[in-house]
């Protein structure tokens, strides 16, 4: 199970990653970054936090209703983090484990946020 830390707000979740190359790619991007992708996002529709990669993944993009806790990748260069629901074409990127979205919402819902991802480095 390959496990990516989330930080925000100095509170941390971890997102259980889909077995794809989208995620090989995002894994290889975010080692390549010292493990450490600090990526500003903002709130969009009331549901989700959107922010740019400032590299494009390979997409498999399907159309999806998406769950509070769900992430994705958007057009490629965009990661996407749900509090919410909505229906669109993603790539599906993990999803949020399931201890941490009780508080999850609150963490997320507070305006434009910065988000720090990294890898855990024995899960590789």
């Amino acid at each position: 199970m390959n496990i990516m830390n989330t930080e925000v707000n100095n509170r941390s979740f971890e997102i259980v990653l889909e077995d794809s190359k989208t995620c090989d790619e995002l894994i290889g991007y975010i080692k390549n970054n010292d493990n450490n992708l600090t990526i500003s996002m903002r709130d969009y529709g009331g549901f989700e936090k959107v922010g740019n990669l400032r590299t494009s993944l390979t997409t498999d993009n399907r159309n999806i209703t998406t769950s509070k806790g769900d992430v994705m990748l958007y057009q490629g260069n965009q990661i996407v983090i749900f509090y919410d629901s909505n229906s669109w074409s993603y790539t599906p990127l993990g999803k949020v484990k399931e201890n941490y979205l009780d508080s999850f919402e609150d963490i997320l819902i507070s305006g434009n946020i910065e988000a720090t991802f990294s890898i855990k480095q024995d899960n590789f």
